[in-house]
């Protein structure tokens, strides 16, 4: 039995599905697979040493976030990275699993010690590893080993910072330093004593505790001080359990001095250690309030990308992160980044990338090559240090925010009038430096509503309410927002609420104004717009003010994020067609012109540089794209689909050949060109938001991709008008359609898919466009104006058919004339004469048709009878003539009647019959003349011929031969008929 087109189709069909399959994968476990069985480490310290910070969740889970992150990216596209603990123990058999656990390990992130140095100094410098130092520590330990690099503050500027901030911003004359019994802590505590000596001030107490007892040397301590009254403000020296335990017993038994701790105190770790040891149901807030520490970064007061850090890390995990947290993830970004410095992508040996990392690590120490990044400008000193300020965290109940004083160093080289300063309260000495006694301003916004977002002009109407809760001397009317747009004004003169508490000044006032869109110049995602406002003081510098984010005022202590408060206000409505991605309150440090102020021009001045504020939210577009349908990982099993099948439809064009065969090959197409095409672009789309290249370069991208969908449907349309419309016409034509015909089309085709491409999705008008094409139309139609409309009436007339070849029409003035070839030119006929008649389309199209072929003709014939002779007689005779003639009586019975009287002696009959072909009518016409004559005959009349010389209208057919009363019976039989 022959194998049916179905069951063929159905065939090729699988074979098309299994090479798509076969070809995926081999693509996954040749290029894919194969690469995922290659992993690089980043190492991360472990150790027994108590005087160190063991590698909290925090820093384990902030170096992770980044890895994961970057693993999905695929920027090194070979292989992965991994996290590995490294133990810095030295005793027993660990120093020997140590070194070798090194050999597949980049680089290291976590925390050291003095203790540690010399087994690790041998084994990390000749293995060439670095290792970035979160915890603070010695200048001196990083300056001996060039294999050091340390992301933190150092450890004696920390030690001497909190004693200058407690006397000098607290006004704090009294200390009692409780510390642990390892030498970082007893270096802090001499560092720390050391600059209260230098006031003049001495340390009333100082306790050390047992870190090998810790629970019971610290009761002791607590039992000796809880009555004492000149205790004053309490300094902790220790990690972060050893602090918590005594914070905690030093509440439980009644002490309530004020507490400042180092910055373990902001530790995610401290916080744990604190609800553990707490014995009862009393809020872990009342063991934390007002407590004071150092901070290298502070959420409130950092940047917009340590915002974004902190929305992802509460994302993944489901807890705020903390400052060891943040500069895990920044630490393992670093080591990336070096192992992507010049690197061609592939797998390099661990010893190249880290001579890779060391190098970058070296370019870091360039003040030209810093980048700004979570908190701070990266930036190292020539001996591994990391150059950033100290700040002051305060804990408002469980909440960190920033001290309301912060203190900032004065660049050197800088022209300042230090005496004068100094008096007015301005600056401090600290630390052998000056450094500036900034006011924080606590700020914070509540946005109520969106009213209005124009993309194209890129401008927004926002109305919300603003409020600074501050102390000292601050007006709020003369901050400047730099995104407002121009002709917009904006006045604070008047607050909605005012208000003085607790030595805070409050002022609450409602703003609705335009905003300029995308005011920050970070990298979005593509198809991200950046939505909010961006503020700074008009005169004010970062020297004399810092504004930092209310999480308090804005309740981001219940854990709610601002991207979740907004969401849950809906702010922007479904119909809008955009959603929240991400959002934010950032505080930044802002360059701006000096505007010729003379604080800001001359040889060695201050920068121009201000505190600001940035209110941000991240929209990202709700409805469905073509180029977010799927995961882009699957694009290139898609396109191996898409390759497979297009190669189908071309054989089977090829090698098949009819109709269904026609349309098999197309609507294989139709599914395989667009996913093909469609796969292409997302690759090459993703490989550019891998290379982080800018929104705008990535929107040409994807225009250029949606065009060339476009063009690639009007392929397939104007595919289809060939393959299924202008070959059906060829078929029953039996010509071919003319290529100016199939040209005409195309180019409408196209020209419709060019104006979608301009007016859609390159957004631009057509008006100058189409002024153009309309003249070059005007010229081209007036030249070949007849051709074409001939043309396009010949596809009217194919399309609506009025006649076929061989009808018998009436066009016009042509009467009776026999079609007998259509082109799409003209249509020939042939008249009663047998001329040959071409009558152009257009003539025909605009002209009546009569067509006798479309149904049956009736035929006139006129007969003329003495008016001797009753009419009902001829008409009995006429009837008897012709009903033996089936060529007339076939279709329907003929008809005679009598239509007129003529003076001249003659009656007038007609005969009417209908016959099929218009053709045989003067036949027809003949042979019903015979007819009557030989039934007249018969019948005993004359029959007449008409002279030569006489018209035939004026002579009776017929005469009588014979005596009226001869025809007597005659008329008998007529009368009975």
């Amino acid at each position: 039995m022959p194998i049916t087109r179905q069951k063929k189709l159905f065939f090729i069909i699988c074979i098309i599905i299994a090479l798509g399959i076969i070809g995926s994968l081999i693509t996954y476990f040749f290029l894919f697979q194969k690469n995922k069985r290659e992993i690089t480490y980043i190492g991360l310290t472990v150790t027994e040493d108590r005087s160190i910070e063991k590698p909290t969740l925090s820093m384990q889970n902030g170096a992770q976030l980044f890895l994961d992150e970057f693993n999905s990216s695929k920027r090194l596209k070979s292989h992965k990275i991994n996290l590995k603990n490294i133990s810095l123990s030295t005793s027993g058999n660990n120093a020997f699993n140590n070194a070798k656990t090194l050999e597949s390990v980049v680089a290291i992130i976590g925390n050291i010690s003095a203790n540690n140095i010399s087994y690790i100094d041998t084994l990390y410098n000749n293995k060439n590893i670095s290792l970035l130092n979160n915890q603070s520590i010695k200048k001196v330990i990083t300056t001996r080993n060039n294999w050091l690099y340390s992301l933190s503050f150092e450890e004696d500027h920390q030690a001497k910072f909190i004693a200058n901030y407690t006397h000098n911003v607290l006004d704090e004359d009294i200390i009692t330093i409780v510390h642990a019994n390892t030498n970082q802590a007893l270096n802090i505590t001499n560092q720390f004593a050391a600059v209260y000596e230098r006031f003049g001030t001495l340390i009333n107490y100082t306790y050390p505790f047992d870190i090998n007892n810790t629970q019971q040397s610290i009761a002791d301590i607590i039992y000796e001080i809880k009555d004492k009254q000149d205790l004053g403000m309490i300094f902790i020296v220790g990690n972060a359990v050893e602090s918590a335990r005594f914070i905690v017993q030093a509440r439980q038994a009644g002490i309530e001095n004020k507490i400042v701790g180092t910055d373990v105190v902001g530790h995610n770790e401290f916080i744990n250690a604190i609800n553990q040891l707490k014995k009862d149901n009393t809020p872990t807030a009342d063991y934390t309030h007002q407590l004071l520490f150092t901070s290298p970064l502070l959420f409130d007061t950092a940047n917009a990308k340590a915002q974004q850090f902190k929305n992802l890390y509460l994302n993944k995990y489901g807890i705020e992160p903390d400052w060891v947290a943040a500069y895990a993830y920044h630490a393992a970004k670093i080591i990336t980044a070096g192992m992507l410095e010049n690197s061609t992508k592939k797998l390099a040996p661990t010893p190249s990338y880290r001579q890779k990392i060391k190098a970058y690590l070296a370019t870091l120490s360039d003040k030209g090559k810093q980048k700004i990044d979570i908190g701070e400008a990266v930036f190292l000193t020539k001996n591994g240090e990391r150059k950033i300020p100290v700040q002051m965290g305060i804990y408002e109940g469980r909440d960190i925010i920033a001290a309301t004083t912060q203190l900032q160093p004065i660049k050197k080289n800088i022209t300042i009038d230090y005496l004068q300063e100094l008096k007015k309260g301005k600056i401090l000495y600290v630390n052998n430096t000056f450094m500036y006694k900034t006011d924080v301003i606590y700020t914070g916004i509540e946005l109520k509503r969106i009213n209005s977002i124009d993309f194209d002009k890129e401008i927004a109407e926002l109305d919300f309410n603003i409020w600074f809760r501050y102390k000292g001397n601050f007006n709020p009317a003369d901050i400047v927002f730099s995104n407002l747009v121009a002709d917009q004004k904006i006045s604070l003169k008047k607050p909605l609420l005012s208000d003085e508490k607790k030595g805070y000044f409050f002022r609450l006032y409602h703003i609705k104004a335009k905003f300029k869109l995308n005011f920050q110049s970070f990298k979005r995602v593509y198809g991200s717009h950046l939505i909010g406002l961006d503020f700074k003081h008009r005169v004010l510098n970062k020297n004399n003010i810092i504004y930092v984010a209310d999480v308090l005022g804005m309740n981001f202590s219940k854990k709610l994020r601002l991207k979740e408060k907004l969401e849950k206000n809906t702010l922007l409505l479904p119909s809008l067609g955009w959603g929240i991605q991400d959002a934010w309150l950032s505080q930044g440090i802002k360059r701006e012109s000096s505007l010729g102020d003379p604080s800001y021009v001359g040889y060695n001045v201050m920068p121009a540089l201000f505190s600001n504020i940035n209110y941000s939210i991240l929209l990202k577009e709700t409805k469905v794209n073509i180029h977010n349908l799927i995961p882009t990982g699957y694009y290139i099993y898609i396109s191996i689909f898409g390759f497979v099948a297009a190669a189908a439809a071309r054989i089977i064009d090829q090698k098949l050949t009819g109709h269904f065969w026609l349309m098999s090959s197309w609507i294989i197409r139709v599914i395989s060109w667009p996913l093909l095409l469609i796969s292409i672009s997302n690759l090459g789309i993703e490989e550019a938001l891998k290379k982080e290249l800018t929104p705008e370069y990535i929107e040409q991208l994807i225009r250029a991709s949606d065009a060339g969908l476009c063009l690639l449907i009007s392929v397939l349309v104007n595919l289809a008008i060939n393959r299924f419309y202008f070959k059906s016409i060829e078929q029953k034509t039996g010509h071919k359609v003319p290529g100016l015909i199939r040209y005409c089309i195309t180019i409408i085709v196209y020209i419709i898919s060019i104006f979608y491409i301009i007016a859609v999705i390159y957004n631009k008008p057509l008006g100058h466009l189409l002024a153009g094409s309309g003249v070059l139309a005007m010229i081209i139609g007036i030249a070949i104006q007849g051709n074409v409309a001939n043309i396009f009436s010949g596809i009217l007339l194919n399309i609506e058919k009025p006649f076929s070849i061989g009808h018998w029409l009436k066009i016009g003035a042509f009467d009776k004339i026999k079609v007998i070839d259509i082109t799409w030119r003209s249509v020939r006929v042939i008249d009663r004469q047998n001329n040959i008649i071409s009558i152009p389309n257009g003539t025909v199209a605009s002209s009546q048709i009569i067509n006798y072929s479309s149904t049956y003709s009736r035929i006139d014939q006129e007969f003329s009878f003495s008016e001797e002779y009753k009419p009902s007689l001829v008409i009995s005779l006429l009837k008897r003539s012709l009903e033996n003639m089936p060529e007339i009586n076939i279709i329907k019975a003929t008809q005679q009647s009598l239509i007129s009287l003529e003076v001249n002696g003659t009656n007038t009959y007609l005969v009417s019959f209908f016959i099929k072909d218009i053709g045989e009518e003067i036949p027809l016409k003949v042979k019903v003349l015979e007819a009557i004559h030989a039934s007249f005959l018969q019948a005993g009349y004359i029959t007449i011929a008409p002279d030569e010389n006489t018209s035939t209208e004026d002579t009776p057919l017929v005469h009588p031969s014979t005596p009226k009363s001869s025809l007597e019976p005659l008329n008998n039989d007529a009368d009975n008929n």
